[in-house]
């Protein structure tokens, strides 16, 4: 899914996840594209990039305990009912 968000272009994406991924991988090479403008997460320690963007003022954080990211998850699906999961299976 990160690969086909890349390819799109699409800009300025609120990602909520529970970290920001590993250089390379994932997430990341949407950070690469500097296509992510927020991240929600609970950590985001193994990222270079992420790190090097949120220092200079390209990137916002939203840091949450982990309990509390699940917790705003399943309001968020209300809005949203229908997510799309990196196993690219739909999950109600």
């Amino acid at each position: 899914m990160s690969d086909a968000l890349r390819d799109s272009g699409v800009k300025n994406l609120t990602v909520v996840s529970n970290n920001a991924g590993v250089d390379g991988i994932g997430l990341s090479r949407l950070l690469e594209t500097r296509q992510i403008r927020k991240m929600i997460s609970s950590y985001v320690g193994e990222n270079k990039l992420f790190a090097q963007q949120f220092l200079a003022g390209e990137l916002e954080i939203e840091f949450n305990p982990q309990g509390t990211l699940a917790e705003r998850t399943p309001r968020r699906r209300r809005r949203h009912p229908r997510l799309l999961h990196q196993d690219r299976r739909r999950h109600p």
